[in-house]
């Protein structure tokens, strides 16, 4: 199997108020992107937020998504909306 790196870019930072989409393992994929993408292109400042100190965040499915920031990187004074979308709590999504 080949080997494939990536290059991750650094955390992204809100200008101001913003929406935070909190991303914990085994979140639904669905439940969490499909509302990102639709406030994205109207235009909102939307962020995914790893619930952890790991920007990679294994969703449901299996699907290996990169966090926009950590939780430690959240602004308390920058929080519009918090989103959390559902998650899979079976030991099959660890």
């Amino acid at each position: 199997m080949t080997e494939i790196s990536i290059s991750i870019p650094p955390s992204a930072q809100p200008s101001g108020k913003a929406v935070f989409v909190m991303l914990g393992t085994g979140f639904d994929e669905i439940e969490a992107l499909a509302p990102v993408d639709v406030m994205r292109r109207a235009g909102m400042e939307v962020f995914t937020v790893s619930m952890t100190d790991n920007r990679l965040v294994k969703g449901a499915t299996g699907n290996l998504i990169v966090a926009d920031m950590c939780v430690s990187d959240l602004s308390p004074d920058r929080i519009d909306w918090l989103i959390f979308p559902g998650a899979d709590k079976s030991e099959d999504a660890v």
